[in-house]
């Protein structure tokens, strides 16, 4: 799974957002790609085939004009010089536009710093494209270093799990979140 290119999450409430993928060609040559779509169960909801993109050409898309069917993340297959990224936009007036860019990162341990959650929206997707389920737990940390609270959760074969972090935890000053899985996941 080391090599999976994926966008790890896409705002599937498309009532309150909307969702742009971004193809990029940084090469000069035509290139191709293929984009899978995924729901949060790891079923397959659709893909782009064998697209073609003009050299240095970039192509922004409505993500419901590609998927018959709003997609939770995508895997990404394509030639070298391809780079996917998708922006979801709220649609409310204090929404802003969050850019999420593709990664093949791959860990059993990942470590996030909250944003003022009175001006942000902060959350975490951490997709597991893992062949079985894997336990995961996001645990909130004080500044030195011991948790204070802890949510645990299995994430199924090719699955996905979303966590508002405002909904799931009390905002403390200087603390940080580790997640932390029995194999190695994808986390944003």
């Amino acid at each position: 799974i080391a090599q999976t290119r994926t966008i790890c999450h896409i705002a599937t409430d498309s009532e309150n957002f909307c969702n742009t993928i971004i193809i990029a060609n940084f090469s000069t040559d035509n290139q191709t790609y293929t984009l899978t779509g995924y729901d949060d169960s790891g079923v397959e909801t659709g893909s782009v085939n064998n697209e073609a993109l003009d050299g240095s050409a970039t192509r922004a898309v409505d993500v419901r004009a590609l998927f018959s069917t709003l997609p939770s993340y995508l895997v990404i297959e394509s030639d070298p010089g391809i780079v996917v990224s998708v922006s979801y936009a709220s649609t409310s007036p204090r929404g802003t536009t969050a850019t999420i860019h593709e990664s093949s990162d791959v860990s059993t341990g990942w470590r996030m710093y909250p944003g003022n959650w009175n001006t942000v929206f902060d959350g975490l997707a951490m997709l597991n494209l893992n062949d079985r389920a894997v336990q995961v737990s996001v645990n909130q940390k004080s500044e030195a270093g011991s948790v204070l609270d802890s949510l645990s959760f299995n994430v199924g074969a090719g699955g996905k799990v979303k966590v508002v972090l405002d909904s799931s935890f009390v905002s403390v000053e200087n603390s940080c979140f580790e997640v932390i899985a029995t194999d190695s996941i994808t986390v944003m």
